[in-house]
Protein backbone atom coordinates (compact mmCIF):
# COMPACT_ATOMS: atom_id res chain seq x y z
CA UNK A 1 0.00 0.00 0.00
CA UNK A 2 1.55 3.29 -1.10
CA UNK A 3 0.15 4.99 2.02
CA UNK A 4 2.17 2.63 4.22
CA UNK A 5 5.33 3.33 2.21
CA UNK A 6 4.75 7.07 2.55
CA UNK A 7 4.03 6.71 6.27
CA UNK A 8 7.34 4.93 6.82
CA UNK A 9 9.15 7.71 4.97
CA UNK A 10 7.79 10.15 7.58
CA UNK A 11 8.99 8.06 10.54
CA UNK A 12 12.69 8.87 10.50
CA UNK A 13 14.76 11.84 11.65
CA UNK A 14 17.43 11.26 9.04
CA UNK A 15 19.95 13.77 10.37
CA UNK A 16 19.80 12.26 13.85
CA UNK A 17 20.20 8.76 12.43
CA UNK A 18 23.18 9.93 10.36
CA UNK A 19 24.82 11.33 13.50
CA UNK A 20 24.27 8.04 15.30
CA UNK A 21 25.51 5.80 12.49
CA UNK A 22 27.85 7.85 10.28
CA UNK A 23 29.21 10.38 12.78
CA UNK A 24 31.04 13.00 10.71
CA UNK A 25 31.24 10.77 7.63
CA UNK A 26 27.76 11.06 6.17
CA UNK A 27 24.40 12.77 6.43
CA UNK A 28 20.67 12.46 5.94
CA UNK A 29 19.76 11.10 2.52
CA UNK A 30 16.70 12.62 0.84
CA UNK A 31 16.95 11.56 -2.78
CA UNK A 32 16.33 8.80 -5.27
CA UNK A 33 19.94 8.76 -6.50
CA UNK A 34 23.28 9.20 -4.68
CA UNK A 35 23.83 12.90 -3.85
CA UNK A 36 27.20 13.01 -5.62
CA UNK A 37 25.72 12.14 -9.04
CA UNK A 38 25.06 14.95 -11.57
CA UNK A 39 21.49 16.20 -11.31
CA UNK A 40 20.80 14.56 -7.95
CA UNK A 41 18.11 16.32 -5.92
CA UNK A 42 16.59 16.03 -2.46
CA UNK A 43 13.17 15.07 -3.79
CA UNK A 44 12.16 13.37 -0.53
CA UNK A 45 13.13 16.26 1.79
CA UNK A 46 10.05 18.48 1.56
CA UNK A 47 7.71 15.64 0.66
CA UNK A 48 8.67 13.38 3.61
CA UNK A 49 9.93 15.41 6.57
CA UNK A 50 10.13 13.72 9.95
CA UNK A 51 6.47 13.89 10.95
CA UNK A 52 5.18 11.21 13.35
CA UNK A 53 1.62 12.54 13.30
CA UNK A 54 1.47 12.41 9.51
CA UNK A 55 2.87 8.89 9.62
CA UNK A 56 0.18 7.79 12.10
CA UNK A 57 -2.57 9.38 10.00
CA UNK A 58 -1.40 7.58 6.85
CA UNK A 59 -1.28 4.24 8.69
CA UNK A 60 -4.81 4.80 9.98
CA UNK A 61 -6.02 5.70 6.50
CA UNK A 62 -4.46 2.53 5.10
CA UNK A 63 -6.09 0.38 7.80
CA UNK A 64 -2.90 -0.28 9.76
CA UNK A 65 -3.48 2.03 12.70
CA UNK A 66 -2.79 -0.83 15.11
CA UNK A 67 0.48 -1.63 13.35
CA UNK A 68 1.73 -4.77 11.64
CA UNK A 69 4.86 -6.87 11.49
CA UNK A 70 7.45 -7.69 8.85
CA UNK A 71 10.91 -9.17 8.37
CA UNK A 72 13.84 -6.89 7.54
CA UNK A 73 16.82 -8.51 5.85
CA UNK A 74 20.30 -7.06 5.76
CA UNK A 75 23.84 -8.01 4.79
CA UNK A 76 25.76 -8.65 8.01
CA UNK A 77 29.12 -7.92 6.36
CA UNK A 78 28.35 -4.16 6.35
CA UNK A 79 29.03 -3.07 9.92
CA UNK A 80 27.03 0.16 9.63
CA UNK A 81 23.90 -1.80 8.82
CA UNK A 82 23.84 -3.48 12.22
CA UNK A 83 23.19 -0.30 14.23
CA UNK A 84 21.08 1.11 11.40
CA UNK A 85 18.78 -1.93 11.34
CA UNK A 86 18.40 -1.68 15.13
CA UNK A 87 17.46 2.01 14.83
CA UNK A 88 14.91 1.22 12.12
CA UNK A 89 13.29 -1.44 14.30
CA UNK A 90 13.26 0.87 17.31
CA UNK A 91 11.72 3.80 15.41
CA UNK A 92 9.04 1.70 13.73
CA UNK A 93 8.08 0.12 17.05
CA UNK A 94 6.84 3.57 18.14
CA UNK A 95 4.10 3.15 15.53
CA UNK A 96 3.14 -0.37 16.53
CA UNK A 97 5.23 -1.94 13.76
CA UNK A 98 7.13 -5.05 14.85
CA UNK A 99 10.32 -5.58 12.83
CA UNK A 100 12.09 -8.93 12.85
CA UNK A 101 15.71 -8.33 11.82
CA UNK A 102 17.39 -11.12 9.88
CA UNK A 103 21.15 -10.74 9.37
CA UNK A 104 22.55 -12.84 6.52
CA UNK A 105 25.96 -13.53 4.96
CA UNK A 106 26.47 -11.57 1.73
CA UNK A 107 25.82 -14.41 -0.70
CA UNK A 108 22.69 -15.59 1.11
CA UNK A 109 21.40 -12.03 1.43
CA UNK A 110 21.63 -11.28 -2.29
CA UNK A 111 20.18 -14.65 -3.24
CA UNK A 112 17.15 -14.10 -1.02
CA UNK A 113 16.92 -10.38 -1.80
CA UNK A 114 16.44 -11.17 -5.49
CA UNK A 115 13.34 -13.27 -4.76
CA UNK A 116 10.61 -10.65 -4.37
CA UNK A 117 8.05 -13.18 -3.13
CA UNK A 118 10.33 -14.24 -0.26
CA UNK A 119 11.17 -10.76 1.06
CA UNK A 120 9.11 -8.32 3.12
CA UNK A 121 11.75 -5.59 3.19
CA UNK A 122 15.51 -5.20 3.08
CA UNK A 123 18.10 -2.70 4.23
CA UNK A 124 20.23 -2.00 1.22
CA UNK A 125 23.30 0.09 0.46
CA UNK A 126 23.99 1.21 -3.08
CA UNK A 127 26.28 3.36 -5.17
CA UNK A 128 26.90 4.02 -8.84
CA UNK A 129 29.69 2.16 -10.58
CA UNK A 130 30.09 4.93 -13.15
CA UNK A 131 29.80 8.72 -13.00
CA UNK A 132 26.62 8.80 -15.05
CA UNK A 133 23.12 9.43 -13.72
CA UNK A 134 21.47 7.75 -16.71
CA UNK A 135 23.32 4.52 -16.05
CA UNK A 136 22.23 4.64 -12.43
CA UNK A 137 18.56 5.28 -13.28
CA UNK A 138 18.46 2.39 -15.72
CA UNK A 139 20.32 0.10 -13.33
CA UNK A 140 18.08 0.84 -10.34
CA UNK A 141 14.71 1.84 -11.79
CA UNK A 142 14.49 0.26 -15.25
CA UNK A 143 12.19 -2.70 -15.82
CA UNK A 144 15.17 -4.57 -17.27
CA UNK A 145 16.42 -4.84 -13.69
CA UNK A 146 13.24 -6.43 -12.34
CA UNK A 147 13.95 -9.53 -10.29
CA UNK A 148 17.49 -8.42 -9.49
CA UNK A 149 19.11 -6.83 -6.44
CA UNK A 150 19.22 -3.53 -8.33
CA UNK A 151 15.43 -3.11 -8.62
CA UNK A 152 14.03 -5.68 -6.18
CA UNK A 153 10.70 -3.86 -5.79
CA UNK A 154 10.11 -4.25 -9.55
CA UNK A 155 9.28 -0.55 -9.77
CA UNK A 156 8.76 1.04 -13.18
CA UNK A 157 6.81 0.64 -16.40
CA UNK A 158 7.07 1.39 -20.14
CA UNK A 159 6.65 5.12 -19.52
CA UNK A 160 9.43 5.32 -16.94
CA UNK A 161 11.67 3.21 -19.18
CA UNK A 162 11.04 5.68 -22.02
CA UNK A 163 11.89 8.58 -19.71
CA UNK A 164 15.17 6.91 -18.78
CA UNK A 165 16.08 6.35 -22.44
CA UNK A 166 15.21 9.97 -23.27
CA UNK A 167 17.44 11.13 -20.43
CA UNK A 168 20.32 8.93 -21.58
CA UNK A 169 20.04 10.35 -25.13
CA UNK A 170 19.87 13.99 -24.02
CA UNK A 171 23.20 15.83 -24.36
CA UNK A 172 22.28 19.27 -23.04
CA UNK A 173 23.30 19.40 -19.37
CA UNK A 174 20.60 21.87 -18.35
CA UNK A 175 17.90 19.76 -20.00
CA UNK A 176 19.34 16.61 -18.40
CA UNK A 177 19.16 18.22 -14.95
CA UNK A 178 15.55 19.24 -15.62
CA UNK A 179 14.64 15.71 -16.71
CA UNK A 180 16.46 14.24 -13.70
CA UNK A 181 14.50 16.48 -11.34
CA UNK A 182 11.18 15.39 -12.88
CA UNK A 183 12.09 11.72 -12.68
CA UNK A 184 13.19 11.99 -9.07
CA UNK A 185 9.92 13.70 -8.14
CA UNK A 186 8.06 10.77 -9.71
CA UNK A 187 10.09 8.30 -7.65
CA UNK A 188 9.46 10.32 -4.49
CA UNK A 189 5.72 10.31 -5.16
CA UNK A 190 5.66 6.52 -5.59
CA UNK A 191 8.14 5.91 -2.72
CA UNK A 192 9.30 2.44 -3.81
CA UNK A 193 12.23 2.97 -1.41
CA UNK A 194 12.80 4.99 1.73
CA UNK A 195 16.23 6.67 1.63
CA UNK A 196 17.79 7.20 5.05
CA UNK A 197 21.46 8.16 5.14
CA UNK A 198 24.47 8.53 2.87
CA UNK A 199 28.01 7.57 3.85
CA UNK A 200 31.34 8.94 2.73
CA UNK A 201 33.81 6.48 1.30
CA UNK A 202 36.86 6.90 3.53
CA UNK A 203 40.31 5.49 2.91
CA UNK A 204 43.42 5.15 5.05
CA UNK A 205 46.69 5.62 3.17
CA UNK A 206 50.33 5.87 4.01
CA UNK A 207 53.40 7.16 2.15
CA UNK A 208 55.66 4.70 3.93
Amino acid sequence: DIRVRKAICHMFDRELIAQQVARAYGGGFYGAVPPALPGASESFKERYPYDPEKAKALLEEAGYGSGFSFELLHDESWSNEIPLSNIIASELSKFGIDVKITRLPTGTFYEKFSDLDAVDAALWHFTSLVWDSGYYLNWNYGTGSWGTVNNPSNWGNKETDAAIVAFQNELNSDKRNEMMAEFQELIAEEAPRCPLIWLDQTFVTSNK
